[in-house]
Order: structure tokens, then sequence, then C-alpha cells
């Protein structure tokens, strides 16, 4: 007796396969939907900031840390496709808290709009596009986008705000591993001097391309392997201190070779780039382990009628009130841009003195004079500029003042093409002059210590002042213009006094503050 076998369709019997085939292409229609109806919202929401994009495009060209991003974007719209073929469904009502924060990323914008803030408005880019897909959609779908969205921060440059930070890190991990192994060290801002030789951590030494591209791979591995939240943000957190124990290890081993061999080894005379990225080889490979373990073990879902029958169709998703409200604020941005053109095509106000000259009177400070060219800060675009020497009872000081009566791109009070650093000078230490009682505002002007190609130690000071805001933050003076600058054109101005001396330039700290009482401040404060 056989048993009995379920009937298997036969050559002829089309109707399995094409029942079969008819759900293949419905499921794949349905996924290409959503999908589209996503990416079509978000290329609205980046599209309603379009001045933002040229700048970014320029910086992944231009920066090789951030030369990768050309390619994360592009995969970061594949995985959205990836993630709406298993979309929750739509929330039934528009959330409130949504439509503020969207509101509120568009108001921020334009204020980063109108200051020339490129970095400003690129942070906003990934707040904006996610509020405008829980605007539009609601929050769990909103939510299923947050990793993949969230990862634009990996191709926006606001890491190089960490780098000052890194590479204090690294001069006193190398000061205090130096002293362990018994080598004496002696530290003056980023310069590290051993007996054999000096070293500089720069920029490059502060270990910021290995964070960025390690926080990359990570999170990308913790996002498309669906790693739980707490155990994803763990994962980045060991990934960031895996990538500064790395850079510490590669800055230590030169160094101490250095030591070693009276600075004739071959990562000091010659080049150490191959050591780097032997070190940063390893640094990924132990990365891709731990997220490997960390990983969660991923079962095929079964595709039941249920799951198939709450996921969005394309009615739900395209014909929404809420879709249509989503579009109408990322308007927002356009009409503000057009009023801005119009409120820059204006003229400043009569009323303000767009003038610059010396204060009258200088009391026991002498001048101006003419000023030594060797110091020569760079501030592109300036409406005015004015360079000087002044003698006074502690020496002589130069003086640099720049004034901006309109901020845009390429001419702005703030840039990262500005600078009171000539090119080839190398900034050891930053801090303020210091404060003593009665020294009021000249005590807390932010000031540098730099060397020249020469050897020679300068300190220079400086304040900002925007409208009637006057600040040492460039943070402050930049969203300062963007907020006062919607009523017209308004004045800002930079105001730096620099000296030759010797560290720790104690006399001429105070023959600064001396000076910035008795003239540099009237000259701040003139109309």
């Amino acid at each position: 007796m056989t048993p009995n076998m379920a009937r298997r369709p036969s050559r002829g019997d089309t109707s399995f396969y094409g029942a079969q085939m008819e759900r293949v292409l419905t499921r794949i229609s349905a996924s290409h939907t959503r999908a589209v109806a996503l990416l079509a919202l978000l290329a609205v929401a980046a599209g309603s900031i379009w001045p933002t994009w040229p700048p970014l495009a320029r910086t992944w060209h231009v920066m090789p840390e951030y030369s990768y991003s050309m390619l994360l974007v592009p995969f970061i719209a594949c995985w959205i496709v990836a993630r709406s073929a298993s979309l929750p469904p739509p929330a039934e009502r528009m959330s409130r808290l949504a439509v503020v924060l969207l509101l509120s990323s568009l108001a921020i914008w334009l204020v980063a709009y109108r200051a020339a803030s490129a970095i400003g408005e690129q942070l906003l880019i990934p707040i904006a596009l996610w509020a405008a897909v829980w605007t539009a959609y609601g929050l769990p779908i909103a939510a299923r986008l947050a990793a993949p969205i969230a990862c634009l921060y990996f191709a926006i440059p606001l890491w190089e705000f960490f780098v000052p930070g890194m590479q204090h890190m690294a001069v006193v991990v190398s000061e205090t591993a130096l002293g362990w192994l018994g080598v004496p060290t002696h530290i003056d801002g980023v310069l590290v001097s051993i007996p054999e030789g000096t070293f500089q951590i720069a920029e490059g030494c502060a270990g910021r391309r290995y964070l960025i591209v390690a926080l990359t791979i990570a999170g990308l591995f913790a996002g498309t392997t669906g790693m739980r939240p707490w155990r994803a943000l763990g994962f980045l957190c060991l990934t960031a201190i895996l990538a500064l124990i790395t850079n510490w290890l590669r800055v230590l081993t030169v160094i101490y070779a250095g030591h070693l061999t009276d600075m004739h080894s071959y990562l000091v005379a010659h080049e150490h780039l191959s050591f780097g990225w032997a070190l940063f080889a390893a640094l990924m490979v132990v990365i891709c382990l731990i997220g490997s373990r960390l990983a969660p073990a991923r079962e095929a879902a079964p595709d039941t009628e249920l799951q198939r029958s709450t996921q969005p169709n394309a009615r739900e998703l395209l014909l929404r009130p809420a879709l249509l409200t989503t579009v109408l604020v990322l308007c927002i941005p356009g009409i503000g841009i057009i009023y801005a053109e119009k409120v820059g095509a204006s003229t400043l106000d009569p009323a303000v003195d767009s003038s610059l000259s010396w204060p009258k009177s200088t009391g026991a400070w002498q001048g101006p004079r003419i000023s030594d060219d060797y110091w020569r800060p760079m501030y592109p675009g300036a409406s005015a500029e004015l360079r000087a020497n002044y003698d006074g009872p502690s020496g002589d000081v130069e003086v640099f003042v720049a004034q901006y009566e309109e901020a845009r791109r390429g001419a702005k009070l703030i840039s990262s093409a500005n600078t009171l650093v000539p090119e080839n000078w190398m900034v050891v230490r930053d801090g303020r002059l210091g404060q003593r009682p009665g020294d009021g505002r000249a005590g807390r002007a932010k000031a540098m210590w730099v060397e020249s190609p020469g050897g020679e130690t300068w300190l220079i000071s400086y304040w900002y002042r925007v409208d009637r805001v006057v600040t040492t933050s460039p943070i402050a003076a930049q969203l300062a213009y963007g907020i006062l600058s919607w009523k017209g054109p308004i004045l800002s101005r930079i105001v730096a006094v620099a000296t030759r001396c010797e560290r720790p330039c104690a006399q001429k700290r105070m023959a600064q503050k001396d000076f910035w009482s008795a003239v540099g401040f009237p000259l701040l404060d003139e109309p």
C-alpha cells in the first residue's frame, strides 16, 4: 500500500506556477512602489535645501578623509530601498511634534544659510530628511529609516571639530607612555620634545581618518545586520576607542623609534604612512570580527498573508494629506532663499558708518605706523582692511582689522579660508590672554601662541564684532549674523593684535592687555 502523496503540478498545469509568479511580481511591484515613494520624498526634502549640496560635494572631492562619501550616499539609498520592502503601516494621524521638528530644522537651516555657514547647513541635512519622513508617514516608518539617514553624518565634515581635542589626547598619551618607558619628554602645545629631537603632533596625526572610516564601517555594519540599538551604540563606542588607541600606538611607535635610533629610524627619516596603513588594516579586521560576534543571527521570516496585508501600498503612501502638508512645509526654504536674496540686494543703512579708521586718541600708544609685512593675516573678500603698528610703554604691537558689510560664500567673517596665522606658521597652543583684577574684556581676549618658519614665537589675540554683538567665539559670531542679518545688511569685523615674544610671553601678554584697553576696544566698538 503506497502512502498518499501530495499531487505535484504537472508540466502542463500552469495555474500553480502562474499564481506563484503573480504573487512574486505583486510583491516586487509593491516593494518598488514603496521605495520610489520614499526616495521621492527624500529627494524633495534634499532639493528644498539645495544650496547645501554643492559645498558638500566639493568637500568630498577635495578632502581625502571624505572621498568615500561618493560611494556612501548611493549605498544609503540602496539600504533605504531594502528597508522599504518591510515597512509598517503609516500612522493614521500626522504628528504635531514631527511638524515642529521639521519647521525648526528648516528655520535653523535658514539662519545658517543667511550666515553662509556651510557646516551649519550640512549638520541639518539628516534631521530635515528624517523629520520629513516622520511628518509624512509617521514615527513607525521613520524609525525604520532612522539608521540609514543617520549614517549621512559620516559624510558630513563635522568630525573636524574633534581634531583639536584628538591632538591634545595624542600629546597627553605620548607624554604619559614615554614617561613609563623612561624617555625624558618636554611638551609645548603640540610639540613633543625628546633628547634626540622634536616631533609635531599635527592635525594629520590626530587620528581623524582612522576615526571617521572606522565609525562609518561600524555604523553600516550595525545598521545592515539589524543590531539592537544599545548593542549598536556600544559597538560604535568601542570602535571609536579602538581607532584612537591605534592612532596613539602609531604616534608612540614613531617617537620611540626616533629615541632608540637617534632619529635615524626609517619611520622618522623617510616615511611612516605605510606603517599607519598596516595598523589601519589590522584595525578593520578587528572591527569586523567584533561586529560579526555582536550581530544577531538572522532567520528568514515567513512571508505570511497577514504581513503582506499590513504593509503599505502605493495609495496609502501617496494619497495622504500628511504628505501634501510635508511638501508644502518643504517650500519654506525656497521662500526664505528668495527673501534672503532680496535682503542681500539692499544697501547698508546710511546711518551706519561702514568706514574704518584708527581711533583719534591713542594715549600712551603711539601710532598708527607702517606695519611689518611679516605677519600677514588672510581675510579674502573683506570690504575694508586696516594694518598698522603701534608702539607703547611695553613694546610695539601689530594690529589687523577686517570688516565685512555682507556675508556670502567666499567673503564672510567666519570662513575656513580666513586665517590669522600665515601659511607655514604653526599654532603651538591657544587659550586666553589671562584674567586679573581690572582686566575686564582685555583678559578674556582669545589668544594663540604660534611659531613662524624662522622659529620666532608670536602671541596673537583677537575679538569679533557682529552688529552690536562682541564675542571671541566664531560659532556665536556666525549665529549672531545669521539671526540679525534678516533685517538687512549689517557690519561684522575682527580686530587682532600680534607681538613677537619669548615663551611664555608674560610681558607681551601685559602689553596686549594694555593695548586692548587703550586702542583695541575703541576700534572694535566704533560704529
